[in-house]
């Protein structure tokens, strides 16, 4: 929240890619509505035009696109997040009680220092799925401890992770798997106990409890939410689909590009972003020198420390499910299970991308999700041994949640204990959202907000209803002011065509598809490079060190 206000203040603008997502965002009410995501890198592999697997970022951002974009982009985005947080801790104390939600509160926080400011409001489909991930690892951890409730819910948010960033798609695929293999476990296990409580209940041994579903009227919900899940998969995966029949096939070009081992980074790459994320001091829990570190961190060699900590954790985890398994304790065994799939997901990132420069500094931010995964692979490691190892404090815990029939040891006994308890720990998250907040940056790009804010106010003086060609000569420090521009126009009514735009926004803004009546050029030296035409606005910008001068002019295309 914090974040998000301090890009609220400084008037952020979608620059860079944050403007073609804005764009298409409001192309989603229009007449050629998105059938895929993002422009993707992985077209360099393939050697066609290949996207993120599906539009549902579009789809959230859409309203805000409409109402009061920028800032409602913004708080869209916030909001999505803060509720993911929220979502996240509720659910941790479903499976762990007061002090497990207290122990994950506090290590969001503190995992909130290793992420760039503008993670927390970002419309960058990289940044937009970070916190629903988090989310989807506490929601499967639940699903596979039995809560059918959650398939829907559990579908929604992979598909939304899966579309948003192709990096999220196997740690996706696999916190499902466990998810959906848990609760086929669990339905499994629960058939013969129901029998059991069938047959006590017909000689009224055992009367039904209250608020209890019968063994069919189980079966019968849990029906209706696989039923809900399925109609969540065919409403998230249409649009792709329809593409992969009718427009040349991304969803098979993604799955080309990823199967591609060709030329990548390898296994040791792989074993040291695992490393980092989890062996001391681990990803989570470092403020990084620049957003992009990971990239060049994972070339390096990793020290004996970092090493051995993340053997031992991750040695401690296999442990923890056979054990867990062994004591019938699901919850344990799934837990640690979904850490480590998360592990092998991160592994399998790393080692397979690319060598080639493009693609391997792409790692800057595919692995920015390393931080909410190793937090779990450490949350998951401390509670199992909790619970594993410690049966006196994991009796304690229960007592204090009220899941106990038994007496409250002295130091939470009554009203008072309880309220001692709750705030220290509400004391702990606020010292964990405050380090957050306070070491927290400005955007990267906020020298650019003031100019674009300036510019904008005038682009009143482009025909609302027309078609104009966009053309730029900036230097190549503000060369993402384009498409936040072409955005504005677009909320103006005003359609900005491009050359090479199909690439990234689709051939309804290619210029050599339609013709335009204007010609709108954005410069940063020199004069108007056309006759004719009239500056509409001017505004100066810093950046690498020296100030640029960034011009607006318009003229109708016979003066061309």
């Amino acid at each position: 929240m914090v974040a998000t206000t301090r890009a609220l203040r400084a008037g952020w603008q979608p620059v860079a890619d944050r403007g073609i997502i804005a764009t298409r965002a409001f192309d989603v009410f229009s007449s050629h509505m998105p059938l895929v995501g993002q422009y993707s890198f992985a077209s360099t592999v393939t050697g066609r035009l290949t996207y993120s697997l599906g539009p549902m970022l579009y789809w959230l951002l859409a309203p805000a696109a409409h109402l009061g974009a920028p800032a409602s982009l913004v708080l869209t985005m916030a909001a999505v997040n803060v509720g993911s947080i929220l979502a996240t801790v509720a659910l941790a104390r479903r499976r762990g009680g007061v002090w497990l939600m207290f122990a994950a509160a506090v290590a969001i926080g503190l995992m909130c220092r290793s992420l760039a400011a503008f993670n927390f409001y970002d419309i960058w489909n990289p940044s937009a799925g970070l916190f629903g991930l988090m989310l989807l690892m506490f929601v499967c951890w639940s699903l596979g401890c039995g809560e059918y409730r959650l398939l829907a819910p559990a579908v929604l948010v992979a598909s939304f992770c899966m579309q948003c960033e192709d990096a999220f798609v196997p740690p996706s695929l696999g916190l499902l798997a466990v998810g959906l293999g848990g609760l086929a476990l669990a339905r499994g296990w629960l058939r013969r106990p129901a029998s059991a409580l069938r047959l006590q209940r017909l000689s009224g041994a055992c009367p039904p409890p209250a608020g209890v579903l019968s063994a069919s009227g189980e079966r019968q919900s849990v029906k209706r939410w696989m039923l809900a899940g399925l109609a969540v998969a065919l409403v998230c995966w249409t649009p792709p689909v329809i593409d992969q029949v009718a427009h040349g096939g991304n969803l098979g070009l993604v799955a080309r590009a990823a199967a591609e081992r060709k030329s990548s980074l390898g296994a040791t790459v792989g074993a040291r972003a695992v490393i980092h994320a989890v062996g001391v001091k681990p990803w989570w829990l470092t403020r990084p020198s620049s957003p992009w570190a990971r990239k060049v961190e994972v070339r390096r060699p990793v020290g004996l420390l970092a090493t051995g900590s993340a053997i031992l954790i991750l040695g401690w985890l296999l442990l923890a499910v056979a054990v867990a398994l062994r004591r019938g304790r699901r919850d344990v065994a799934v837990g640690a299970a979904i850490a480590l799939v998360l592990c092998a997901a991160l592994w399998s990132i790393a080692s397979s991308t690319p060598t080639t420069p493009l693609l391997a500094g792409t790692l800057g931010y595919t692995l920015w999700w390393a931080s909410a995964s190793g937090m779990f692979v450490w949350l998951m490691a401390g509670w199992s041994a909790v619970v594993l190892l410690g049966p006196s404090a994991l009796s304690a815990c229960a007592r204090f949640t009220g899941r106990a029939q038994v007496g409250l040891p002295g130091a939470v006994r009554g009203p008072s204990g309880k309220a001692f308890a709750t705030m220290t720990g509400l004391a702990a998250v606020a010292i964990g959202a405050g380090a957050s907040a306070a070491s927290g940056k400005p955007d990267e790009r906020d020298y650019e907000f003031g100019a674009l804010a300036v510019i904008n106010s005038r682009l009143g003086a482009v025909p609302s209803g027309h078609t104009v060609f966009l053309g730029a000569q900036l230097d190549g420090v503000i060369t993402p002011l384009r498409p936040e521009i072409t955005f504005d126009l677009r909320r103006r009514g005003v359609r900005a065509l491009g050359s090479g735009a199909y690439l990234r926004l689709g051939l309804w803004y290619e210029k050599w598809a339609h013709p335009y009546d204007y010609v709108v050029w954005i410069y940063d030296q020199g004069s108007a490079p056309m006759k004719g035409a009239r500056v509409i606005a001017r505004s100066g910008i810093g950046g690498d060190g020296r100030r640029h001068i960034v011009t607006v002019a318009i003229a109708p295309t016979r003066a061309r």
